[in-house]
């Protein structure tokens, strides 16, 4: 071999030598990148669930507190049960009236203001009066269009 080739492959060798130790360092910063994006989205979703339990606690305290308020509002039970109880039959007299009306005209929930609404208005408070009218408004309904009068 002469001179020249001992020089070209020691350059080649060395060549290889930095490239072996350029990936080796690009991947010990892939790595350390990797968990610490990972240590990041960690972090972020436990933020995340302590935000969303500080936010139900919060929720749970209101709801209490509003039963309670509504428990020392000086109203007695029999005023509230007769406030309820009118608006359930306002809600079923309006039922009713557009029950019989549907059923003239052979089209089932037809004139149903509630038809496309969720199950539960007011976050399900039974004791709201939304919720009242509206279970007497859809009972109303169903006895107006079969031709029924239980109420």
């Amino acid at each position: 071999m002469n001179e020249r080739s001992k020089g070209d492959i020691m350059m080649a060798f060395l060549n290889i030598k930095k490239i072996a130790i350029a990936a080796t360092f690009g991947l010990a910063v892939l790595v350390v990148a990797s968990t610490d994006a990972n240590a990041q989205s960690r972090r972020e979703i436990e933020r995340e669930r302590q935000r969303i339990e500080r936010e139900n606690a919060r929720y749970q305290r209101d709801v209490r507190r509003n039963r309670n308020n509504r428990r020392d509002s000086g109203v007695s039970r029999a005023t509230e049960q007769r406030v309820a109880n009118a608006n359930y039959t306002n809600g079923y007299q309006q039922g009713l009236l557009a029950g019989e009306y549907d059923r003239r005209k052979r089209k089932y929930n037809q004139s149903n203001v509630y038809r496309n609404t969720g199950s539960y208005p007011n976050d399900g408070d039974p004791s709201s009066s939304d919720y009242i009218y509206r279970q007497g408004y859809l009972q109303g309904y169903d006895d107006g269009y079969n031709g029924l009068r239980n109420y």
